[in-house]
Order: C-alpha cells, then sequence, then structure tokens
C-alpha cells in the first residue's frame, strides 16, 4: 500500500483547526487592540457617560419641560442660540446651561438652529437640538471632554 505524504491544503486545514478549537481569533477586534487602542479608549471622548438612576430620573422629568418650552419657540420660528440659552436658563438656571449653534450631520459645519445641553444632578443631562422644523431632546450622562454638549469633530 502506498504511503500518501500530508499535501498543504491537509497541513492547512489541521493548522485552521487546532486555532478554533483553542478559542484564538473569538474576537476579531483583540487581533489589532494595541494598534487601534481598547473600545474603551476609544469611546471615551466621543460617549456620554451613564447617569446614575436618581438622575436620570430627574432628567426624563426635565426632558419633557424643555420639549414643551422649545416646542413653543420653534413654532414663533425662533431657533437663535440667544433665544433657546434665554429660554432654558427659565427652566434651568443660568449655570446648568450650555448652548451653541447647531452643526450639520458630519459636525463639519454650522446648521440653522442651536444645540444644547442642561446638566440635571451629578451625573445626568437633557442633551439636544433645535432646528426650524425639530426639537430633539435626549437624556444621556456627560462627556468627559465636554460636559453636556457632545464634542466636536477631531482636527
Amino acid at each position: 500500500m502506498p504511503v500518501r505524504k500530508p499535501t498543504a491544503a491537509a497541513a492547512l486545514t489541521a493548522s485552521l483547526l487546532a486555532l478554533t478549537v483553542s478559542g484564538c481569533g473569538k474576537d476579531a477586534d483583540d487581533l489589532f487592540s494595541n494598534l487601534n487602542g481598547t473600545a474603551s479608549q476609544r469611546s471615551e471622548a466621543g460617549s456620554a457617560a451613564a447617569p446614575n438612576p436618581e438622575d436620570a430620573k430627574k432628567a426624563v422629568q426635565k426632558r419633557a419641560e424643555v420639549e414643551r418650552a422649545l416646542d413653543k419657540l420653534r413654532r414663533r420660528g425662533t431657533v437663535a442660540p440667544a433665544d433657546v440659552r434665554r429660554a432654558l436658563t427659565d427652566l434651568a438656571g443660568r449655570a446648568r446651561v450650555s448652548v451653541d449653534d447647531a452643526r450639520s450631520a458630519d459636525g463639519a459645519q454650522q446648521a440653522e438652529g442651536s444645540e444644547y445641553g442642561i446638566w440635571i444632578g451629578a451625573t445626568a443631562c437633557v442633551t439636544g437640538a433645535m432646528y426650524k422644523d425639530r426639537v430633539r431632546a435626549y437624556v444621556n450622562g456627560r462627556y468627559p471632554a465636554t460636559g453636556c454638549l457632545p464634542p466636536g469633530p477631531v482636527g
């Protein structure tokens, strides 16, 4: 009976099977994590921290007030940051409010409207934007680098 020599394909199949069984490659991101940073490092600047439950509950209540006040302002055709700041300051106090010009979806240029953030308690924010056709309001935590307003584009 002739003896068969292992072919390159058989050797490759055996190697892949051994790697699969040993668990290598379970998380493809682990392969390049030291080049790209870890997920937590990448998200620090761009993601808001989770608020504590008590602050989140207060923020949900404040969100409803903010939406009503800003929708009333929007219906009058007023979306400028100065007007939005006045309305939000009446609801939350001057030191708790940040307002800026709205940015386009890619963050590269200014859009007509306002972006805002209101600090609620020690850990929560009501963050959103107001345009002529809509008002957005979200409950979230604070961004490490920028407080309640999302960070701008890098570069």
